[in-house]
């Protein structure tokens, strides 16, 4: 069968500051759940070679303004061993505990401000060439100035060359009967220091390799937003910015006034509010579609994509339509999959997921899966 891969970058150490107002919250309730599955260890030594490889290849281009060799961090391979475990069951940059927020966890009194996701179907080191396949469209963006299409992303190339990041780990985990989710976390040391945490790390490599029952916390009682964050994005410059901790709130410059991002539900570019328009925005690495209103869509199609809640445009991943009471695989690029096999499933004319019939030879049943015994 064929494989498809997706990527989700998360930039949190950035100029650009998100400040999040919920609404409509709900209540669940947190619960302990075992994920059986396996880890899927590489050479640490070929992991950080082929990252620094990236990163010189990003300075002598002219990318970046000076080459940084990166190190490994054992914390961060802790924490990366949890995001990847959790990331199986909620493929996203948020836990499954109901936290919106993937830095939250601490390991060694060290923390991360930066993380890439991939689903793909080895491991680590594939999951570093598909971050490192965003290249073309960040030269496109950032160099030549043009804009992106959509479906296109930089935000993961970005977290691998960018200077400021000194320390990183990657962890490849594969669910039971799942593909393989490669989770990276970044820090840096000068914002360790500035908020507490240790700035010694150790560089030991634990390299779990095989199979794991891991407990993770699902649900939690908390606030969950059902509506996007409000976004300000007028702000001075400042070392390091995230979305857990500051360590210069009073550089923070919150406005009603948005000249360039997000106001509620609205974008803005050059003081103009965007209207039926796709945009892409590196803070959340995602594309979103606004209306005649200026409004992003959310929970609706749009041509051959899905826009979830928040307004995100859905990629690499199933969705379940309640309109069509049926599932949809969305490719990387965001459109839809049609007479394709995803896996065991097949996907018809339509998109719609095909159960109980003949495909050719192969006869998927009432689930949708095919049925090999058939």
């Amino acid at each position: 069968m064929k494989h498809k891969k997706l990527l989700l970058g998360c930039l949190s150490a950035l100029t650009l500051f998100t400040v999040g107002t919920y609404a409509n919250t709900t209540t669940a309730y947190a619960e302990d759940t075992v994920v059986s599955g396996k880890y899927i260890s590489d050479s640490k030594e070929a992991i950080i070679n082929r990252i620094n490889e990236i990163r010189k290849e990003a300075y002598e281009e002219g990318l970046v303004d000076r080459y940084v060799p990166i190190k490994w961090s054992t914390a961060l391979e802790k924490i990366a061993e949890i995001r990847s475990v959790e990331a199986s069951v909620l493929l996203a940059h948020s836990r499954p505990n109901g936290e919106s927020d993937p830095f939250s966890i601490v390991k060694d009194n060290v923390r991360s401000y930066g993380e890439n996701l991939a689903w793909n179907s080895t491991g680590v080191l594939e999951g570093i060439e598909y971050f490192y396949g965003e290249k073309a469209a960040y030269v496109k963006s950032t160099v030549n100035h043009q804009p992106l299409e959509v479906g296109e992303q930089t935000g993961h190339y970005w977290n691998l060359i960018r200077p400021d990041f000194t320390h990183t780990a990657l962890v490849a985990f594969q669910k039971d009967g799942k593909g393989v989710i490669t989770a990276q976390a970044f820090t840096n040391t000068e914002w360790l220091k500035g908020n507490g945490f240790d700035t010694n790390l150790s560089e030991d490599y634990l390299g779990h390799n095989g199979e794991a029952s891991v407990n993770i916390t699902t649900g939690g009682k908390i606030a969950k937003a059902s509506s996007k964050q409000t976004k300000t994005v007028k702000q001075a410059n400042t070392t390091v910015e995230n979305k857990v901790v500051a360590t210069s709130t009073s550089q923070q410059k919150e406005t009603t006034t948005v000249l360039n991002g997000w106001s509620d539900r609205s974008y803005y570019k050059n003081g103009e509010k965007v209207i039926s328009q796709w945009i892409y925005d590196a803070n959340y690495s995602s594309w979103f579609y606004l209306d005649a209103n200026g409004e992003y869509l959310e929970n609706v199609w749009k041509g051959d994509y899905y826009l979830e809640a928040g307004g995100y445009m859905a990629s690499g991943e199933w969705v379940y339509d309640a309109n069509y009471q049926n599932w949809f695989y969305l490719h990387g690029n965001g459109k839809y999959a049609r007479d394709y096999w995803k896996d065991s499933y097949y996907l018809g004319q339509n998109g719609a997921l095909v159960r109980d019939t003949w495909i050719g030879s192969y006869y998927v049943d009432a689930t949708g899966k095919w049925n090999p015994e058939m």
